[in-house]
Order: structure tokens, then sequence, then C-alpha cells
């Protein structure tokens, strides 16, 4: 009898002891994160453009320059966290190669390689920030965790939300920087902050401490997604909740279809002609990508208004408004032939149908109940002139992340490694509780089997 209850108490604790050896070690970060980590987290921050490299131009000081203030408050902002080692591609003004800088963040062992850019745009009509990610699995997933928490941050600060998006080119990644670290299995994205050619933009960028606050915020945005803590500044990220993504999957609302929104029609909802006041109902739908702007025309498309918030727009949700108003005076002398173009996230456009605004034949369906009443968008109620698509003459912009405007005999100068290592961030409460206990069970086991042993013995 003694020796089966023996027996039975080593088969315990033998089957505690292989529990104890397949529990999975708990997560040094916070759980949600489809990116995992190891014991070290090392970060390698990436001003973009540089030397003869000039960025967007044009517009006040050099797009190089900007990116290197705000990469350095981002580089000595994250120092302050715990657990963290960090380093720049450049710290002065260097012409890297896109393969430069993706190899240097593979050499430093980077868990993740951010790219700081600023943004401008052919049309000038562009505004808002957007995160610019790979289309290749697990990245693109990584990339849209970090991309949903960085553009909360900045659109927290006041700007508009263009959402997290990938670009297929013809080597894979369109954009240099993502194709050349994913070839090297570095996570990594492009951080576009505003548009430069925007005044309402640029008002964000427009000094030093401007530039610097980015940065601060990018720090922030890195330590919410790794669930870093920091004792100096006394935060703690490591509650930080992630999108829901699958990482061996691209997600869907980062690629675009090729298309413009699926649908865009107009009708006249409402036309004074004794006072110019005119109410014309918008419908536009788009499955596969949020609508962000749209702009319309009162001459037949020759002329529009500048790019005006779709209402409702959630970029990293592929949401908007389906039906809305848009109210405005007729101008005198305009030739009533109204047009809208929509826009989605990946700068899409559809243009709606054709509608005569002297018909003066109102929108039956709505009359008749047969469509929803369409929201009164009454942030965008126009009553000037519409102006004139415009662009400045001497502006010019190059796109430094297309492949096309590198060459091979460009003049490179070796990364400046700038290491600094704080204190480990971990959550170590819960593995030590776990093994102490599982550890106090073991010894009294063995208690137990001894005074088995002992008594058996006696006998």
């Amino acid at each position: 009898m003694m020796r089966q209850k023996m027996k039975r108490a080593l088969y315990g604790m033998t089957i505690l002891l292989l529990l104890f050896t397949l529990v999975p070690a708990v997560p040094s970060y916070a759980a949600g994160r489809a990116q995992d980590v190891g014991d070290s987290l090392v970060v390698v921050i990436d001003a973009g453009h540089g030397g003869e490299n000039l960025g967007a131009k044009d517009y006040g000081p050099l797009e190089k320059d900007l990116t290197l203030t705000t990469a350095k408050a981002m580089y000595e902002e994250l120092l302050k966290y715990d657990g963290v080692t960090v380093y720049m591609t450049r710290t002065d003004d260097s012409d890297l190669s896109l393969e430069q800088r993706a190899q240097f963040a593979a050499d430093m062992g980077a868990d993740f390689l951010f790219s700081i850019h600023y943004n401008a745009s052919e049309s000038h009509k562009r505004y808002g920030s957007e995160v610019l990610v790979s289309t290749q699995a697990p990245y693109n997933a990584y990339g849209y965790q970090f991309g949903s928490i960085a553009l909360s941050n900045l659109t927290s600060m006041g700007l508009y939300n263009r959402g997290v998006k990938a670009k297929e080119g013809n080597q894979g990644d369109y954009y240099g920087l993502m194709r050349e670290s994913s070839k090297r299995k570095v996570p990594s994205c492009i951080i576009e902050h505003c548009y430069l050619d925007m005044d309402s933009d640029k008002a964000y960028a427009d000094s030093t401490e401007d530039l610097q606050a980015f940065g601060r915020m990018d720090a922030k945005s890195v330590a919410q997604y790794f669930g870093l803590k920091s004792t100096t500044l006394g935060v703690d990220y490591s509650g930080t909740s992630y999108a829901e993504v699958n990482a061996s999957k691209v997600v869907p609302v980062t690629k675009s279809d090729g298309n413009g929104p699926d649908t865009l029609e107009i009708s006249l909802w409402n036309n004074n002609p004794s006072t110019g006041d005119v109410t014309v109902a918008v419908h536009g739908f788009d499955a596969n990508a949020a609508i962000l702007y749209y702009e319309y025309s009162l001459d037949g498309g020759i002329t529009y208004t500048p790019f005006y918030k779709w209402p409702n727009a959630d970029a990293l949700n592929n949401n908007n408004d389906n039906d809305f108003t848009i109210s405005f005076q007729m101008p005198e002398g305009a030739s009533a032939a109204f047009v809208v173009r929509a826009y989605n996230i990946f700068d899409e456009v559809t243009a709606s149908n054709l509608l005569d605004l002297n018909t003066q034949v109102l929108a039956t369906e709505y009359q008749q109940g047969k469509a929803v009443t369409p929201v009164v968008n009454t942030e965008q109620v126009v009553t000037e002139t519409p102006t004139t698509d415009w662009s400045p003459s001497n502006a010019t912009y190059e796109n430094a992340d297309d492949p096309s405007t590198w060459s091979e005999d460009e003049e490179t100068t070796t990364p400046t490694t700038q290491p600094q290592t704080g204190k480990k961030t971990t959550n170590v409460w819960i593995p030590v509780l776990i093994l102490a206990g599982i550890s106090l069970i073991i010894v009294l086991l063995l208690v137990l089997v001894i005074r088995l042993v002992l008594l058996e013995h006696r006998r």
C-alpha cells in the first residue's frame, strides 16, 4: 500500500515537472502585438533623404533637414524609455542609399526601422498623415499595428488620418526602403507626418519646436507599440491595445484594388434661384477603402475647389458616411454644370455624374423617401467661387523612396552608430510568481516522497 502511494507521488511530481518544462515563456512585452521580440529591443531611426537627396523642396526648409531634426528628437526621447537600444542611420547631412539604410538596420540587429519623412504632392491639394508599410507578410501586419498607433497619436495633434498603406512594385514593394529591409528580414515603415505644400499642414512643421514635437510623438508611438515603460517620464505602456491582424496575411485595408470609389452619384436636393443657394445630395461608396476627400466643380470639371474632408472618414477601418449634402451659393456667371470627384485613401479618384443645376429638378428619390436622408455636411459649406487647380511653377517634389530616383554611382557615407541602452523593460512579476508557485509544489512533493521513503524504511 505504501509503495503504491510512493509511486503515485512520484508520478505526480513527474507530471508537474513536465508541465513546468512545457509552460510557454511569458512575453516580456504587451500581449496582442503580432511581432515577437527577444530579450533585447533594438530600434533604428532613419532621417529620410540627406546630402544631395533633398526631398521635398520649394516649400521653405528642405525636407532632409526637417527629417533630421525630428529624428534626433525621436532618438533623444526614446532614450528615456527602459530596455531599448537606439541607433540612427545618419546624424548629419549624409547621403545614404536605401540599401545602406536597410543594411545598417540589419547589422545593428534592429527589431524595427522607422524612417522619418514629410510629404508633398503634385496636385498640392492633399493634407494629413500616413504610414507606409511593406506589402510582404508578416511585415505588413507589424507595420499596420504600429501605423494604427502612430496615426492615432498624430491625429490627436489635429492632423488628418490618411491611413496605413502598402504599394506593390515590379520587384515586390514599390517603396525601396521596405523592399530592401524585407530582404534583410527587418520590419520597417515610413512615417509621413504632413504635407509641406499645404498651409493647413505646414503650420504643424513651422518651427524647430514643431519638428521636435513630432519626434517626441513618434517616440511615444514606438514605446506604445513595444509596450515600454519609462521611469524618467513616469509612463507604462505595457497595456497597449493593438489592431487585430493575421501576421501570415496582408491586412486588406492596406492594399489598393487600383480603382477609385465604387459609386459616386449626385442629385439636386435644393435650389433657390432667387438667392442662388444650392444644396446637392452626394452618395458615395467604396468597398475596398475609405473615401478621404471630395472636390467639386461648377463649370463641368474645368476648375475644382480644394479638397474637403469626406464626412466621418475612418482610414484605418474602411468606414465613411455614404450620404451627405454640399451647400453653396451659386457664383454669378457660373455655368451651373456641377460635378464631384471623390478620392479614397490610395488617392484613386472617381467622378460623379454631371448635374445641370439650371434644370431645377429636385432629387425625387429623396422626396419619395426611397433613400436615406443625407447627412448635412455643415463643416464643408463653401460660399466662395471655386478656384482653378493650382500648381506653383517653381514647386518640385522628389520622391526619394522611388527606386528610379536613386543612381548606382551615388556618393555614399557610412552610417554613424549611436548606441544607447537603458534598463530592460520586462514585466517580471507574472513569470516569477508562476515559477515560485511551481517550485513550492515541487518542494512539497519532494518532502512528501522523502517522508514516505523514511516510513517505508522504518517498517
